[in-house]
């Protein structure tokens, strides 16, 4: 009976450890997505702020109250925008050096 609740702890252990595995592989697959698409938004976004100086500089702004009240609130919504990039950003850093003590950890012990 001592042996068979030996090999019992041992299967559990085994189970749990294929869990965080599993579940730490799949955190680095989100994570390298998420980097993908903030990327390509990153790209989207370069594009467009240059586009938008292209055509700043090439036509007169001829703007009255109602085009300078359009133009506040896409750049406050532009500015609650890069907010939350630069919010992603900050917590894909955090991640990124929590998986790195997590590998230096790993290979230590």
């Amino acid at each position: 009976m001592a042996g068979e609740t030996g090999d019992m702890v041992v299967l559990v252990v085994v189970g749990l450890n294929l869990a965080i595995a599993t579940a730490g592989f799949y955190l680095a697959w989100r994570l390298w997505r998420l980097r993908l698409h903030l990327s390509r938004l990153a790209d989207l976004l370069l594009a467009w702020q240059q586009d938008s100086q292209r055509h700043l500089r090439e036509t007169p702004l001829h703007l009255g109250r109602q085009g300078t009240a359009r133009l506040r609130q896409q750049y406050a919504q532009l500015q609650q925008q890069v907010l939350l990039i630069r919010r992603l950003v900050s917590i894909m850093g955090w991640l990124a050096a929590i998986l790195r003590r997590r590998q230096r950890l790993g290979r230590s012990s």
